[in-house]
């Protein structure tokens, strides 16, 4: 090995007359290794447990595979588990300081569960489907702190229950992800009803007339979003219907599953089946929304 040192010596070169004239020559520096250490380092084997560079492309094709294989599949645009590159959750952030799921004897999830489970909300067929209609962006998806959360304690000394909370209009949602005990997650549909709630606050801060109007305009096209005709019998990569992935109340998927040969038949019978359910179902909800406000305000 020859390295060039940008420094140079000068060095006397006689000339013809009786002064020298100097001129500056570069300066090498050669280096070598051993046979012995050369042998030596050849014969070794390489760690496993650290990645080389041939397999670079080969983890970035998987892991895009499998960002894109998410958990709503990707056989249709309206299932890919991909937002939108305009109206979208722009950020995620679990509940990490509070050590959640490191200690073996915690049942509780861990917050890298929190976090998947915060991405399968912001990727639901269902709520893309509100997001790119209102063209919405929300800064920040978070969870809420369940052991220390200034706005939870301020509604339980009155009585009430804070299961998510908008802040500026969509600067910031907050939904509570775990049970009161710590076990495990509240059940998918529970949170993602509420996380719908939260989004119709972008639009009105309120809890008025125009609100609920709004928030039930929103979860009738969620429903229908997972339980229009020609999604109702679509299979998705994992063998399920976004209905199933969405964990929709069972009434809904079996009363939708049809084994009719006539498409045209079998379809408007889902049309007509999902418009008698999904209406009176979304007005049971507006109504246990409305009785919680009611008692939190007596």
């Amino acid at each position: 090995m020859i390295l060039f040192f940008n420094k140079e010596d000068d060095i006397d070169v006689p000339t013809t007359t009786t002064t020298k004239k100097k001129r500056k020559v570069p300066k090498f520096l050669v280096m070598a290794t051993q046979r012995t250490d050369v042998k030596d380092i050849q014969s070794k084997r390489s760690d496993p447990t650290i990645r080389g560079f041939e397999s670079l492309s080969t983890t970035a094709t998987t892991n895009a595979k499998l960002l894109a294989d998410g958990y709503w599949g990707t056989s249709t645009k309206l299932q890919s588990s991909m937002q939108h590159p305009l109206y979208k959750f722009c950020k995620f952030e679990s509940c990490t300081w509070q050590s959640f799921g490191h200690r073996p004897t915690e049942s509780t999830p861990h917050a890298f569960e929190a976090r998947k489970l915060l991405e399968r909300l912001a990727t639901d067929p269902g709520v893309k489907s509100i997001i790119h209609e209102r063209e919405l962006v929300v800064g920040t998806l978070g969870e809420i702190d369940p052991i220390d959360d200034r706005y939870m304690k301020e509604k339980e000394k009155h009585g009430g229950l804070l299961l998510g909370y908008n802040t500026n209009n969509g600067h910031r949602i907050d939904l509570k992800l775990r049970t009161d005990d710590l076990s495990g997650f509240r059940t998918y549909h529970e949170i993602v009803c509420t996380l719908i709630h939260e989004l119709s606050h972008n639009w009105v801060s309120d809890h008025d007339y125009l609100f609920w109007t709004n928030f039930g305009q929103m979860l009738v096209e969620y429903m229908y979003t997972h339980l229009q005709p020609f999604v109702v019998n679509m299979k998705t990569a994992h063998g399920q219907t976004t209905a199933e992935l969405a964990l929709l109340p069972n009434f809904f998927i079996m009363n939708n599953k049809t084994t009719s040969r006539t498409a045209a038949a079998a379809a408007a019978k889902q049309a007509t089946a999902v418009h008698e359910q999904i209406v009176p179902y979304v007005l049971n909800v507006l109504r246990k929304d409305v009785l919680v406000l009611k008692r939190e305000s007596l």
